[in-house]
């Protein structure tokens, strides 16, 4: 994304709520800038810790720290922190309120983690709202309604959120919900979301990297190259590199693709949706889940 020539950065901001605890959230982006040579001009700010839920609510640590040391542990990328690299003076709800009050187009705005920061800026200034063009949301998923035996909430299920019940969803959505449900609410005119079903369907196969970035005389620096390949056995040892999708890489490619209007891109089709969503402190059957296509399949759900 820094190097496509018809996008414009302003900052990147992180949250602490899933795959990477708040310490590590930011040092890992300044981390990153800097290996690659993009640590100037472009503002990092440390976001919200927590969802926006109450906090009873426990991410489980599997998600939590799933990231943490992938910079810099030696079985991974094995890269040393520049201790003098500086986060933004602003934090990362100002930075967004900021970044869109002083643009003179609207912004489009690329969610690779939960939507906390942009929901808690939202409610804070709604201002902000007639400035945002595009909100492009990796790994946007909800189950579809049909996917529910009944409404009924079941009380007999175990209220955690990282089991089997969200296996339809997507941990981006169903880490905060709430979140979810301010930003989608908040009448922004275009929200557009890469399903991770249809991430999952993209493999990285390294072999045809390599070829394609011959082909193209494409020469990426080999940390590059490395931070691509290492997800897999860096996020777990037992994975492989059969493991590895274009998951937030396919959402920044999309995002690209409808700003250029290139009908050729990767992406041939996409479909309209509604979505209810859905916060239940009784059941983990709707605990902090969204249900999609509620207009074809509401009529047809027991339980209302």
């Amino acid at each position: 994304m820094l190097k496509v020539p018809t996008v414009d950065v302003l900052a990147i901001t992180t949250v602490g709520n899933g795959y990477s605890k708040p310490f590590y959230s930011g040092s890992n982006i300044l981390t990153f800038l800097d290996l690659i040579g993009c640590s100037n001009g472009i503002g990092v700010g440390y976001g919200v810790n927590l969802p926006l839920m109450s906090s009873g609510y426990i991410i489980p640590s599997s998600l939590l720290n799933a990231i943490d040391s992938y910079m810099t542990a030696a079985t991974c990328l094995n890269q040393s922190v520049n201790i003098f690299l500086q986060p933004s003076p602003f934090g990362a709800i100002e930075l967004i309120k900021l970044s869109l009050k002083y643009s003179k187009i609207p912004v489009d705005i690329l969610i690779l983690g939960t939507m906390t920061n942009l929901a808690t800026a939202i409610s804070e200034d709604r201002s902000i709202i007639s400035k945002i063009g595009s909100v492009y949301f990796s790994g946007g998923q909800f189950k579809s309604i049909n996917s529910y035996p009944s409404l009924v909430p079941n009380l007999t299920l175990p209220n955690y959120p990282d089991s089997e019940e969200n296996s339809d969803g997507s941990p981006n959505a169903y880490l905060d919900m709430l979140a979810v449900q301010r930003v989608g609410m908040s009448g922004i005119k275009n929200i557009v979301a890469m399903p991770l079903i249809i991430q999952n369907t993209m493999p990285i196969n390294l072999t045809q990297l390599n070829e394609t970035l011959k082909r193209l005389n494409i020469q990426l620096k080999p940390f590059v190259l490395n931070f691509i390949s290492s997800f897999a056995k860096c996020t777990s040892p037992n994975q492989t590199t059969i493991y590895l999708k274009w998951w937030d890489n396919s959402a920044a490619q999309f995002m690209v693709q409808m700003q250029t209007n290139n009908s050729q891109g990767f992406c041939l089709e996409t479909q309209k949706v509604k979505s209810l969503y859905i916060l239940s402190a009784d059941s983990h059957q709707f605990y902090g889940q969204g249900m999609i296509d509620v207009e074809t399949y509401l009529p047809n759900a027991s339980g209302l």
